[in-house]
């Protein structure tokens, strides 16, 4: 017996059974060819031995096939481009039920050598989660990933912005740069393809004075309402662009961009504001910072920023301390002389 394919991509099965040619087909693509090697294996062997399995760069094919559709076009792009770049030149061309929890180690102290566990982390997450989608679709029956402890992640805690810094930088930066900046810290924009780099003037509510903003899939809402701010020059924005870039805030020689790192890069270096890490993330950092220390409710954050409020209460907590005392103030007090005491600076003298 063997496993077969036609020109078309049908997957069969052919053996030869009383001196005739015989076939089973199975269709088209991989979960195709998975059955018919199970099937191939269980015929041809009534001993147990190691059952062939697809390698882990089909594996990544069908999930793109199957995820992208329901992705924003950005996403499914950042996912290629990290498995074909980075991830399957290392595990790409290894059958997927041969792996084991050595593999992953050795991929761990492969990419050591040059990034940050963190990025390993999220590279070996992106793997479990297309081990794990397999397993549902029944193209492998188990995965290799299953008890594996990831390495830890070494993440550096990233301070926002202050608003100086925010202000030399939008100073030194190109045009559309400085529109980003200024996007992302009046409306708290996740700086990516996703949010702030598809804005488009349709979007802007004139009459009310409004963006719509489409969230990223982070879990928050997935749409959002964000009133524009009087210091955000959209309306002269749009007058002196018109219709053209096809309606985009944000171009480049009249195109729309898909990154602002380098943009970014360049102008924090000729502002001279360095020393730490300050990705273009941390303009959105300092816009949530900004609201809760001004004691904004935790909600309406949210709301704003396109957040859940668990991971507000998860990244900011020690952002509220504002709207804790302003909490605290508001209660009334129990007796006249305790709010004259107030009055006096000291409480020592509270009448009993």
């Amino acid at each position: 017996m063997s496993v077969c394919t036609r020109k078309d991509g049908t997957v069969f099965v052919q053996w030869s059974e009383n001196g005739k040619k015989k076939r089973k087909y199975f269709g088209k693509g991989l979960g195709a060819e998975v059955k018919a090697r199970a099937y191939n294996d269980i015929v041809t062997s009534h001993a147990p031995r190691h059952t062939s399995s697809p390698i882990f760069k089909d594996l990544v094919n069908e999930y793109l096939k199957a995820k992208s559709p329901a992705m924003p076009a950005a996403s499914a792009e950042n996912i290629w481009y990290k498995m074909s770049g980075v991830i399957l030149p290392i595990l790409g061309g290894i059958e997927t039920m041969g792996m084991d929890h050595g593999t992953f180690d050795k991929y761990v102290a492969n990419r050591a050598v040059s990034v940050k566990m963190t990025t390993i982390h999220r590279e070996l997450s992106d793997v479990r989660a297309i081990l794990n989608w397999s397993v549902k679709r029944k193209l492998i029956s188990n995965s290799p990933m299953t008890g594996y402890e990831m390495p830890r992640r070494d993440d550096e805690t990233i301070l926002p912005l202050a608003h100086e810094e925010i202000e030399t930088i939008i100073e030194h930066s190109a045009d559309h740069l400085r529109r980003a900046m200024l996007l992302s810290y009046f409306c708290g924009l996740r700086p990516g393809a996703v949010e702030l780099l598809s804005i488009r003037y349709s979007q802007v509510n004139w009459s009310v004075m409004s963006i719509t903003i489409i969230s990223a899939k982070k879990g928050g809402l997935q749409r959002r309402e964000v009133p524009i701010h009087p210091a955000l020059p959209i309306r002269e924005w749009y007058e002196a662009d018109g219709e053209n870039n096809g309606g985009y805030v944000i171009t480049w020689k009249g195109k729309p961009i898909k990154s602002l790192k380098t943009a970014f890069a360049s102008a924090k270096r000729r502002a001279g504001v360095g020393g730490r890490k300050i990705p273009l993330y941390s303009l959105r950092h300092a816009f949530v910072t900004a609201l809760l220390h001004q004691g904004v409710d935790l909600r309406t954050v949210a709301d704003i920023s396109g957040h859940d409020v668990g991971t507000m209460l998860k990244h900011y907590a020690h952002s509220m301390d504002a709207a804790r005392k302003d909490a605290i103030h508001k209660l009334p007090s129990l007796h006249p002389w305790v709010q004259e005491n107030e009055e006096n600076g000291s409480s020592e003298n509270v009448k009993k």
